[in-house]
């Protein structure tokens, strides 16, 4: 049987929230980052890449290619229970 696992979503200026999916962890901190940059004129493009630790960092993209620019204020690390 494999060992439970929980999200841990943590967002520059939020507090750190547990959710039972990947998924739902990036949909928290996409929803800071949709909010924090609602006002700006041109909406940024972002994304999530897995990083060498098993972490899903959210990162800056280009909007024509969709390559990282550089990372933003989201991050999404795995939390196995024992």
């Amino acid at each position: 049987m494999s060992k439970p696992v929980y999200y841990l979503a943590e967002y520059e200026g939020a507090r750190p929230a547990l959710f039972r999916t990947a998924k739902a962890a990036m949909a928290h901190c996409d929803d800071f980052l949709r909010a924090e940059t609602a006002e700006r004129p041109t909406p940024p493009y972002w994304d999530w890449i897995e990083t060498e630790d098993g972490d899903w960092q959210q990162v800056w993209t280009r909007d024509l290619d969709d390559a990282p620019t550089g990372e933003a204020p989201g991050l999404v690390t795995a939390l196995p229970l024992e």
